[in-house]
């Protein structure tokens, strides 16, 4: 399933703090945590949890597989997303 925009249940839930459980949820039910989502300001879930600044969602997705060096659409990795917004705890 996709909304309209094209973002996978695992991508909203990595949007949000207070989802962290929802998005432990759906990685334990099979979501795919390098799903894509094509389009500017778009990537896997890795780059929208890293673009929120959400430290402990960014720590789910990498321990569960989640690819580091996968760029958007924008040529950015969550990591270069992450650094654009000073978001620093994600970025160390």
């Amino acid at each position: 399933w996709i909304d309209k925009e094209g973002k996978t249940p695992l991508m909203v839930a990595s949007m949000r703090p207070d989802l962290l459980n929802v998005a432990k949820a759906l990685i334990e039910l099979g979501a795919n945590v390098n799903a894509y989502r094509p389009g500017s300001h778009a990537g896997t879930a890795l780059h929208h949890a890293a673009k929120k600044g959400l430290d402990p969602t960014v720590h789910l997705l990498l321990s569960h597989g989640a690819n580091p060096f996968i760029t958007n659409d924008d040529c950015n990795t969550a990591l270069d997303l992450a650094r654009e917004k000073g978001h620093v705890n994600v970025v160390r």
